[in-house]
């Protein structure tokens, strides 16, 4: 194992985790996906770490490290720019903003895609996962999707944390990736 994979894998396990809370606080801080037959929970449990079973991903002063579905995550952000490694694998999204949103575009794991996000609705293709899904209430999303004709319609539901508007746009394209991307 490399000397960096092994820090890094270190360090996500020794990142600290909060006690639990309750459900209903723990709803508020926590992104939830279902779709393409997978689902997919991760926390914000404090402002810079991400923990899901999956694994967990921390912010740093110069961008994101941890560990995703048992890949090593190392991401770089710019403006408007999301960059580095899942693995071994590139991810470089791009993200230009809208009126009442954004659309980002890009590689995330090495698979093209864009994935557009409102107040509305979130729908696009982000790594090997796509989505499409209209607001319900709050921060939840909803909706069906038909796979291929004659077949039965497929339920796709993405619920996002309370703080997720307040998130840089950066922050919220990859926390989308991660959930969403497989």
């Amino acid at each position: 194992m490399k000397p960096l994979a092994l820090v890094l894998l270190l360090l996500a396990a020794c990142t600290p985790v909060n006690p639990p809370k309750s459900p209903e606080a723990e709803a508020k801080d926590s992104f939830r996906f279902v779709g393409g037959g997978n689902s997919t929970t991760a926390r914000i449990v404090d402002p810079d770490l991400l923990w899901s079973s999956l694994g967990r991903v921390q912010t740093f002063d110069d961008g994101y490290r941890g560990v995703w579905r048992d890949e090593i995550v190392d991401i770089r952000t710019r403006e408007h720019v999301v960059e580095g490694f899942i693995g071994s694998l590139r991810t470089e999204l791009h993200i230009t903003p809208y009126e009442d949103g954004y659309r980002i575009d890009g590689l995330y794991r090495g698979h093209l895609g864009q994935l557009y996000v409102t107040s509305r609705r979130i729908a696009g293709s982000v790594g090997q996962g796509w989505v499409d899904v209209t607001r319900l209430d709050g921060g939840r999303f909803g909706g069906y999707t038909n796979t291929s004709a004659g077949a039965l319609p497929r339920q796709r539901a993405l619920s996002l944390p309370e703080q997720f508007p307040s998130l840089p746009e950066e922050r919220q394209a990859l926390y989308l990736a991660l959930v969403i991307g497989g």
